[in-house]
């Protein structure tokens, strides 16, 4: 029991610190880009310069968003499907969480009409972001394992899944994906990169969905509400620009947050639940019958 609470108590500590060291990355970025558009505006003599967005919303909103990927993967990791957790955690890099990577300076912008951050920035701020999350995926699995979670290969009882979870995971991704495609084109729609993100991150919340009970998928289609709540009004703008803490000077930030994506995500656990309905159900009778 006390190496229970313990592993327990371990899974609380690192979740503080995954938190903080979100926090940390993604807020620092940002206050680096407000500062480098203070400075150029002071140096232009433009006093007020233009409004700067909210810091502390966009890092809350990035923060979760980076929560509930790892919470999704652990899920994964849990049942075995090591994959599947990667691809989602990947999802959650190259998807909402592109926002992070702000431009640092003028330096980092490219020199055409994108105004966009450069690839090498993208790439290395992709990197810390995926080795936080990768890092706190590992930490909680591994905890959760000595508090004595159980993997899906190791449970037992109730008739076989009709659907497997790589299976689910494509079909959703697929449509989720399919479904942005109309969206791109132009620089006020979703860049494949961003919309095959969350295709993925939205895959592996629904694959992660399967493994809750009720009250379990009501919150975690709570968290995902309050995240999308958070983006919209970190991001949404008259006109839509700049919309993100730390863009403010020349950095014209990726779309995003879409109808599409918005309504998948807040939806993956739930539809994740709801294709566990009728095994449970099956599962509750025959041991009614035994």
């Amino acid at each position: 029991m006390d190496d229970v609470d313990g592993s327990r108590s371990d899974v609380a500590a690192g979740a503080l610190v995954a938190t903080a060291s979100l926090a940390l990355l993604v807020g620092s970025i940002s206050w680096r880009g407000q500062h480098a558009a203070r400075s150029w505006w002071a140096a232009q003599g433009i006093a007020d310069g233009l409004e700067l967005e909210s810091l502390p919303l966009h890092t809350a909103a990035m923060t979760g968003t980076g929560l509930i990927a790892i919470a999704a993967a652990v899920l994964l990791v849990t049942r075995g499907r090591v994959a599947l957790a990667v691809a989602a955690l990947i999802g959650a890099v190259a998807g909402p969480m592109t926002l992070v990577a702000a431009p640092l300076s003028e330096s980092f912008l490219r020199d055409d009409d994108s105004y966009d951050t450069t690839y090498t920035w993208h790439l290395v701020v992709g990197a810390a972001l995926a080795g936080l999350l990768a890092t706190g995926t590992w930490w909680t699995s591994r905890r959760l394992g000595h508090a004595g979670v159980l993997s899906d290969h190791e449970t037992s009882g109730g008739p076989p899944r009709s659907l497997s979870d790589s299976s689910l995971f494509v079909i959703v991704a697929g449509v989720c994906l399919t479904a942005q495609v109309p969206m791109m084109g132009n620089p006020e729609r979703p860049a494949l990169v961003v919309a095959t993100g969350w295709a993925l991150l939205v895959a592996g919340c629904t694959v992660a969905g399967t493994s809750l009970n009720g009250w379990q998928t009501g919150l975690a289609t709570l968290s995902c509400a309050a995240v999308l709540l958070l983006m919209a009004l970190a991001y949404l703008r008259i006109g839509g620009w700049p919309g993100v803490a730390g863009w403010e000077l020349l950095g014209q930030p990726p779309v995003i947050l879409t109808s599409v994506s918005a309504v998948s995500f807040a939806a993956g656990p739930v539809l994740g639940f709801l294709t566990t309905v009728p095994r449970r159900r099956a599962a509750h009778l025959s041991s009614q019958t035994a």
